[in-house]
This record gives C-alpha cells, structure tokens and sequence, in this order.
C-alpha cells in the first residue's frame, strides 16, 4: 500500500510532549504541597488525562489538598503553557518521516485533541508548519476521539480517498476510532503512554520503539 494523505496526531507521535504530565506533577507538589518529586497514584494519573484541563485542576486540588481549585487551574494553565513554549521538542527522528512524505507528495494534516493554543505554540516552536496543509482541533467538530468526526473532518480537508489516507495515532483508543471508520492505522510508540497492546491490536502498523519512523518508509 501507498498512502497519498498522512493525518497526524500531535502529542506524543509526533511531539515528545506527554511527560508533561510528570511535569506538572512535579510543579505542583512543589508549589502547593512543598514537595519535591510529587506523582498522583497511578489510577489518578491514567484518569486525568482523559479530562479536560479545568477538571485535571479541580479533581486534583481535591484529592491531594492543593487548596482553591480554581487557583491551582490557573497554574496548571501557566505550567502547561510554558513547557510547550520551552521545552517540547519534535519526537526522534520524525523529522525523516515529515520531509520524505513531503517529498513523495504527501498531502499530511494534524488532528489532535490538545487545545488549538498550545497546537500553535508546538508547531511554531518545532518548525513544524511547512508539512501540514492545516491543523483540524476536536474543539472544531465539538467531539472528542471516541467519534470519527474529527479524522473525518481531516479527511474532509486533505481532499485524499480513504482507503489511501493513514491516521498516526500514539492513543489506543483513538486508533480503535480511526479504524473503526475505515483508515489505514499507524500505532505509535511512546514511553509515557499507557495501552501500548490496546494499540499495536488496533493498528495495521505498528512503530514498536521510539524513534523508529523508518519502519513505515515502504507505505509512502
């Protein structure tokens, strides 16, 4: 198979961005409990990350005694947006992958959950806005990755068939969508995330260690 669309997810397939969770983590054990290396039990930090930010905040202030919620959402606002803005960088070697789809002509976009702010303070600081025709958000189709709306809405703007188009996807439960809706799915390995098996069982490619993008260089 050769593809003639890419749509990519953003954080951690093709940004490595999900330790920003440790990050936070971190930075608000030391601002509210005073101390340092701060980590929530495992089951909070798998749950959070399928909430919206403002209730991360509240959910957390509340089961580890961080105080006013609304204050500590506003850190975690500020904490999030400074780790996108100095310290993301662009995942191993996915900068091979971009600049050869481009070249064989590879119509690519981004669809991703991750608010459009922080998409853009990404993208700009990653160089990463000469690959994607346009970046599609969840919040532009009003629904999340457990509905088709928003590769559909990707598909919709690549203008490529859809038996030819990829979603890279790093979310189990996101490549379980995308597949559902008939795409061809590339799981993407990353370190900080959970469901690795629930995700290599729902793609049709499978990148299985960080970095190794060359892996998929025969579907381009």
């Amino acid at each position: 198979m050769k593809i003639k669309g890419a749509i990519f997810d953003m954080d951690g397939t093709v940004i490595d961005s999900l330790w920003v969770w440790d990050y936070l983590w971190e930075e608000l054990g030391k601002k509210y409990l005073g101390k340092e290396g701060f980590r929530p039990s495992v089951e909070d930090d798998r749950a959070v990350r399928t909430m919206i930010l403002k209730d991360v905040a509240a959910f957390i202030a509340e089961r580890y005694s961080m105080g006013d919620a609304e204050e500590v959402f506003k850190t975690t606002e500020q904490v999030i947006e400074e780790f996108y803005r100095e310290r993301v960088e662009p995942k191993k070697d996915v900068i091979g992958l971009l600049d050869r789809m481009k070249s064989e002509g590879v119509r690519m976009c981004v669809a991703s959950a991750t608010a459009r702010e922080l998409l853009s303070i990404a993208i700009r600081r990653c160089d990463l806005g000469k690959y994607f025709v346009a970046v599609v958000s969840c919040a532009d189709v009003g629904k999340g990755k457990d509905c088709p709306d928003v590769f559909m809405e990707a598909l919709r703007v690549l203008g490529t068939p859809l038996d030819e188009t990829a979603v890279f996807e790093d979310s189990a439960l996101a490549a379980e969508t995308s597949k559902r809706a008939g795409f061809f799915v590339v799981g993407v390995y990353d370190p900080d995330n959970y469901g690795q098996e629930r995700l290599m069982k729902n793609s049709d490619r499978y990148i299985d260690r960080d970095g190794l993008f060359s892996q998929v260089y025969d579907i381009i």
